[in-house]
């Protein structure tokens, strides 16, 4: 999970799986946690460590850091599931990969998932539509066709995701989702 937060969004993936998988996923030492902000990470591994096992809070690869450095490195073939920053990039970092996308759009959320996709084997981004749709993400919607080539969306993410109801003016629906 790229931008993990507290988590909400890895254990939600780690329920769906099961506890047995989840259990097997993590003491295999195949979970990365990556983020900036170190007191959300360490409350999303140890949220993940008390409900899994105790046991399994060393196997937790969790990767306090700026995930746009040139220094940080997805593990080869990983599947990566993200809900990246919303943030407007103020200044680029001295030690990241200046692409189109960066310059073009100027916004983390675009550049984590060009990240993403260009170090990923497979991925599950969650994004609001106007971050793929407009102008500014021509060059993002490039890669994305580059890399993959195969991308799926979904008009609402139904389930437990998110904590709370999600509230916009174009999401119909009433339910715990977000409009993507």
């Amino acid at each position: 999970d790229v931008g993990c937060g507290a988590g909400n969004l890895i254990l939600a993936y780690l329920e769906l799986i099961g506890k047995e998988k989840a259990y097997n996923l993590i003491s295999n030492g195949n979970l990365y946690l990556y983020d900036v902000d170190e007191i959300a990470l360490g409350i999303c591994k140890y949220t993940i460590a008390i409900k899994y096992g105790k046991e399994l809070l060393n196997k937790i690869n969790a990767k306090h850091c700026d995930f746009l450095s040139k220094k940080v490195k997805l593990p080869k073939n990983s599947k990566v599931i993200s809900n990246p920053p919303y943030y407007k990039i103020l200044n680029i970092g001295e030690d990241w990969d200046v692409t189109k996308v960066v310059i073009d759009s100027k916004e983390l959320y675009s550049s984590f998932i060009e990240k993403i996709i260009k170090q990923s084997n497979k991925s599950v981004i969650i994004t609001p539509y106007s971050f793929i749709g407009s102008g500014k993400f021509y060059s993002l919607r490039q890669v994305m066709n580059n890399y993959n080539g195969f991308v799926v969306s979904f008009d609402n993410v139904p389930g437990n995701i998110f904590n709370g109801r999600k509230h916009g003016i174009f999401n119909s629906n009433k339910g715990n989702s977000v409009r993507s």
